[in-house]
Formats: structure tokens, C-alpha cells, sequence
């Protein structure tokens, strides 16, 4: 086996997984499906904790801007709160930056990274864990993290998640 820890998900959680075992001098392969850098349409507000835990993040390039002040509505409307601070309560970044910064972070860390590499079976043994990926090729390693998101087929696979219905339409210009 190549690797110790294969990561599917190359998004804020998948890449900084990545990142840190790199650190520990682990043997880590991050896929994706997607290629890189990839649009994405989620949020892009990073509560200013995460970058006091994880300090590197405030380096960053695709930190653009900071939030000093935000807004809650419930449902339908009917009732709002505003919360204003001295200090920043978000730093904001575009998805697409940020998740591939956080890759290159990772990649400088030691870390593997195949992008546009979907991944669409998993089968657990008893030493070890075999990934197929779309094309018929298959990886082998010692543990996988699941960071392939919401509809997460590496949950499915492995009875984590029973199944999705949709809830909402997104629509990204």
C-alpha cells in the first residue's frame, strides 16, 4: 500500500485533514472528483475561531475580506437579529480560492492530491480498505476519511447515512 490515509473530499475539511497528517509525515492520498481550482456554490464565511485554531489560515491569500456585523432571519421573515462587533465575527473568502489554497497547502505539507478522480465504491477488509474509482482502477490503504460532503458516497457505502431526500435548489451565478 502507497498510502496510509486516503482522504475523498478536497474541500475545507478533506484538505485540512490532508494538511495535518502530511504534517506527521503520514502517507496521504487526497482525491477528488472534481478538478481544481472548481467553482462551488456554499458559504464562504469562516467564523474567526476556525482562524485562531488553525493559524495558517490567516496567511492566506484568499482571505479577501472581514464581516464586523451579521444578520439572522427566521423563516419567514417575521423576526431578525443583528449582531455588531468591534472585532471581525467572519473572515469571507471565495469557495473556489479557498478550497484550492487549501489543497496547495496540504500538497506543501507532503500530502498526494488527484483531482477529477471520482470515486465510487469502497469495500473494507479486513487489514485494509480498497477504493474504485470511476474508471475501474482501485487504491488501496490503511484508513479513509470520508470529507466527500452532504451526499457523501463513502457514508453510503459503509452504512453511515441511510439516504437523502432533496430539501432546497441552489442556484450559483
Amino acid at each position: 500500500m502507497k498510502y496510509d490515509v486516503v482522504i475523498v473530499g478536497a474541500g475545507p475539511a478533506g484538505s485540512t485533514a490532508a494538511k495535518l497528517l502530511a504534517d506527521q509525515n503520514i502517507a496521504v492520498l487526497l482525491i477528488d472528483k472534481a478538478m481544481f481550482p472548481r467553482e462551488k456554490p456554499c458559504g464562504g464565511g469562516l467564523p474567526i475561531r476556525t482562524l485562531q485554531h488553525f493559524p495558517y489560515l490567516k496567511t492566506m491569500k484568499s482571505v479577501e475580506s472581514y464581516s464586523y456585523e451579521t444578520q439572522a432571519f427566521l423563516g419567514d421573515f417575521s423576526c431578525h437579529a443583528t449582531v455588531k462587533r468591534q472585532q471581525p465575527i467572519l473572515a469571507m473568502v471565495r469557495r473556489k480560492d479557498f478550497d484550492n489554497e487549501l489543497v496547495q497547502q496540504a500538497i506543501a505539507s507532503g500530502a498526494t492530491f488527484q483531482d477529477g478522480k471520482k470515486v465510487i465504491d469502497i469495500t473494507i477488509h479486513q487489514d485494509y480498505a480498497e477504493l474504485t474509482l470511476e474508471h475501474g482502477s482501485s487504491i488501496r490503504c490503511k484508513v479513509v476519511i470520508g470529507a466527500d460532503g452532504v451526499m457523501s458516497t463513502i457514508a453510503k457505502q459503509v452504512g453511515l447515512c441511510s439516504r437523502h431526500r432533496p430539501v432546497s435548489v441552489c442556484i450559483f451565478q
